[in-house]
């Protein structure tokens, strides 16, 4: 399989399971000729923006939205023992020049960053998000990888404040990881979402990738009444 022409574009930065559950969807009904934005109304603008970035760089669709053979054969291998070779083939392609000849069974993690960042576009968050999306298709693909990989925890955005110790002081010895508000593992396939609140911890959300207006008519009066009780409760109290 020939390598996509992927230079004009990010590699994926969703969650693999967005793919799946695409190609999941496509095979549950028929893969059109074109992919449009039809078929990804029900993901936010962001999410549908960066799944199509992600359908060309992996050579599944034209620039223009036409299907191209690996995503039929993708399709076709979903929910089957083939899929991890069919998907490995795609991976290989796309990755090819920006992975090169890293070794990936005793690399670490600053050593595949730096592929990332020195043969695409990617960087900042959404190199992390890419470098993930990678890692996540290659346990997909059932392939060795180092175990230096698996300690990859999320980036965590915004100032840290120092802990205290007893006398009020910043404890040294306290490891960092333990203070950021935001610092655990987001489920795949959820996004998280940041509310910030005066004078107070940013309200944290996780949703679904694919979370739409429908679910929120859905959970709205749902989380309002359940907030409503926690403030009550702690009123009484």
């Amino acid at each position: 399989m020939e390598a996509p022409e992927n230079s004009q574009v990010n590699p994926p930065y969703i969650p693999l399971m967005t793919l799946d559950n695409f190609a999941s969807k496509l095979k549950s009904t028929v893969v059109p000729p074109v992919i449009d934005a039809s078929l990804t109304k029900n993901l936010s603008g962001g999410m549908a923006g960066a799944l199509m970035s992600a359908l060309r760089f992996l050579g599944l669709i034209e620039p223009g939205g036409k299907v191209l053979p690996p995503l039929k054969e993708l399709v076709a291998a979903h929910g089957s023992e083939t899929y991890p070779t069919v998907l490995g083939a795609i991976i290989d392609a796309a990755y090819a020049d920006i992975i090169g000849d890293l070794d990936l069974t005793s690399a670490t993690p600053a050593m595949l960053d730096e592929k990332f960042r020195k043969n695409s576009k990617a960087n900042g968050q959404v190199l992390d998000k890419a470098v993930r999306f990678y890692l996540a298709a290659l346990e997909k693909m059932k392939r060795p990888i180092s175990p230096h990989f698996k300690t990859r925890k999320p980036r965590v955005s915004g100032p840290r404040k120092p802990s205290k110790n007893a006398g009020g002081k910043p404890d040294a010895d306290r490891d960092e990881t333990q203070d950021e508000p935001s610092a655990f593992d987001i489920p795949e396939g959820m996004q998280k979402i940041e509310l910030p609140l005066i004078g107070k911890a940013n309200v944290i959300l996780a949703l679904p990738t694919d979370f739409d207006s429908e679910d929120w008519k859905f959970l709205e009066p749902i989380l309002k009444k359940y907030i409503e009780r926690l403030v009550n409760l702690d009123l009484i109290s």
